[in-house]
């Protein structure tokens, strides 16, 4: 997903959904511990980075108030390093933002990715992530290839081998759901360790028959407060999907076909939001 010559690098920046998402409790650092599967999919911002004489960073797409998250990871970089690799930074964004795709953490990790190639920095993949994790928690996923077991606040990522064979439709409302307001939210119990055990032995072998009891321990919170978003999810199963769940901390949400034409039914429906007919993807990152 990267093109580049001497001086200027261009990368297509892809979005994840989370296929299981538990909440296992409230860190001393402020952060929540998690355990979650991340699926990267087929729905992508664009990056081009072309060496400057100063940094700078454009977005187009939306609007942005305050830094940018590339704004953050090249100061993280830079700290690393102990020098500036001067750039400009374009970026176009068409993944939903506030949806719980992870477009900015997506775009934190492939910018530097490409500013490891740009400059032949030579960062290995566990320095990049090591970076990427002080940026955002959602960050060191983007690290994994495409599929991944995560845990901690998102920084302990195992890569695992997952089918791509099947399609998603994904809904994203036209309004976002703010991330630490949804933690916020969250008084559940702890997941049992018994559960997060059985929800580890995922494989593409055995990806169908588990998938049916993934869960994401936001959507009582979002249900509460965004009633449509819970029957959108309702008529999403009963158009034969053989998961439907919140990403994230939501507002989008998703079903998982394993046909193109039970998919191409149910992203033909009148949703109200924007949606995409997407499949999952892996990625080499070398």
């Amino acid at each position: 997903m990267l093109m580049e010559n001497a001086d200027r690098i261009s990368i297509k920046s892809p979005a994840k959904v989370n296929l299981c998402l538990k909440i296992l409790g409230e860190r001393s650092d402020g952060y929540h511990d998690i355990f979650s599967v991340m699926q990267a999919v087929n729905l992508f911002d664009e990056i081009v980075i072309e060496k400057s004489k100063k940094f700078s960073t454009s977005v187009s797409g939306i609007k942005i108030s305050g830094k940018n998250i590339v704004d953050v990871a090249y100061e993280k970089l830079c700290e690393f390093l102990g020098w500036k690799p001067e750039v400009s930074v374009r970026i176009l964004k068409k993944i939903p933002v506030g949806a719980g795709l992870g477009g900015g953490s997506s775009n934190a990790a492939f910018f530097l990715m490409g500013m490891n190639k740009l400059f032949n920095l030579r960062l290995s993949v566990r320095q990049l992530m090591k970076i990427g994790a002080s940026v955002g928690s959602d960050v060191p996923f983007f690290f994994s290839g495409g599929s991944a077991i995560v845990r901690g606040r998102g920084e302990i990522v195992e890569s695992i081998e997952l089918p791509t064979n099947y399609y998603i439709v994904l809904i994203a409302p036209d309004f976002p759901i703010n991330t630490k307001w949804a933690y916020s939210q969250f008084r559940n119990s702890l997941t049992s360790a018994e559960k997060i055990k059985y929800f580890s032995k995922l494989s593409s072998q055995n990806f169908f028959e588990k998938i049916s009891d993934f869960e994401n321990d936001f959507e009582k919170i979002i249900f509460e407060k965004f009633f449509d978003i819970s029957k959108a999810i309702l008529l999403m199963r009963d158009l034969g999907a053989a998961l439907a769940l919140v990403s994230g901390s939501g507002s989008s949400f998703f079903g998982i076909f394993k046909n193109r034409d039970d998919a191409q039914a149910a992203y033909n429906m009148d949703w109200a939001g924007k949606k995409f007919l997407l499949h999952p993807i892996s990625y080499d990152l070398s």
